[in-house]
């Protein structure tokens, strides 16, 4: 018997397709002071990639260990916290939770697409003959 396998990966438009956009993200990091030409400004240092908060779904509250549940409903409890901290961010604002020689973690709402562009004014935009 002879099995194939499908090795093809999917398209970049089905993986996009499949991927939500997360509005509300944390990031971890920490703050550092730095001096620039208009005096001494804060930074927010963070990892490379954030987490997304509002595409998590609260946990499944299950099982008979009493612990297990509370701690379960504890990190729901954690998440919804950190959802309605990020609901009050206006968007493009963030805020840093934490500073100091210790880790932070900054909470960020990403800026809407814009609708405000109209599309025959893009002065990089060309038609092309193929």
């Amino acid at each position: 018997m002879t099995m194939k396998l499908n090795l093809k990966k999917p398209s970049a438009a089905a993986a996009t397709e499949a991927r939500v956009k997360s509005e509300f993200w944390l990031n971890v990091g920490y703050v550092v002071e730095v001096d620039t030409d208009e005096g001494v400004v804060e930074r927010f240092v963070s990892l490379p990639f954030g987490i997304p908060l509002d595409t998590m779904k609260p946990l499944e509250i299950s099982g008979n260990s009493d612990v297990f549940a509370y701690l379960r409903m504890a990190q729901n409890e954690l998440l919804e916290s950190l959802l309605e901290a990020a609901n009050e961010l206006k968007p493009g604002e963030s805020r840093v939770l934490g500073a100091g020689d210790q880790l932070a973690i900054e909470i960020r709402r990403i800026k809407g697409e814009r609708t405000d562009l109209k599309p025959g004014a893009n002065p990089f935009a060309r038609k092309l003959q193929f």
